[in-house]
This record gives structure tokens, C-alpha cells and sequence, in this order.
């Protein structure tokens, strides 16, 4: 992956769960290109990317949103990591 590809990643990553960008937002190459200063090509790819990881929601037709998550969800992946950690020790 590009290294301008993965700055965006991680920038649009950051902002999605430092809830900067609220659930439920639709999120546009164009203005996103312009917040970031970057070309559409790497924000198109940093959303394809993030919709595989489940921080977006991809509607043919409609773009990306972000993902709104449940508690139980929240609190299922706690769990998770908790048993893991756990595990690792």
C-alpha cells in the first residue's frame, strides 16, 4: 500500500473513532480529498479499505457512511480482546 494511501487510512481511521466523524455520516471523496489535502485516489482507496475493516458501511450507488455500533457489539469485542490478552500471557 502507497504511503499517501496509508496516511489517509490512518488519519480517516483516527477521526472514525475518536468520533470526529459521528456515526452515521456520509462520507464524499471530494470533500474528504480537500479536508485531507490529498488526491481522491488515496481517500477512494482509504474507504475501500476501512469499509472491509467494518468502520464504514458500503451501499452500491449511495458511497460509503460510517458504521454505527451497538453496545453489545462494543462490549462483545472487550471480551474478546480481554480473553486474548489473557491468553497471550
Amino acid at each position: 500500500m502507497a504511503s499517501r494511501t496509508q496516511s489517509t487510512v490512518n488519519d480517516l481511521r483516527d477521526r472514525i473513532l475518536r468520533a470526529r466523524i459521528a456515526p452515521g455520516t456520509h462520507l464524499q471523496e471530494i470533500p474528504l480529498s480537500q479536508a485531507l489535502g490529498v488526491s481522491r485516489t488515496p481517500v477512494r482507496a482509504a474507504l475501500a479499505l476501512l469499509a472491509s475493516e467494518g468502520l464504514l458501511e458500503y451501499a452500491p450507488k449511495r458511497g460509503y457512511t460510517v458504521r454505527a455500533f451497538a453496545l453489545a457489539e462494543i462490549a462483545a469485542g472487550a471480551e474478546v480482546r480481554a480473553n486474548l490478552e489473557g491468553m497471550a500471557c
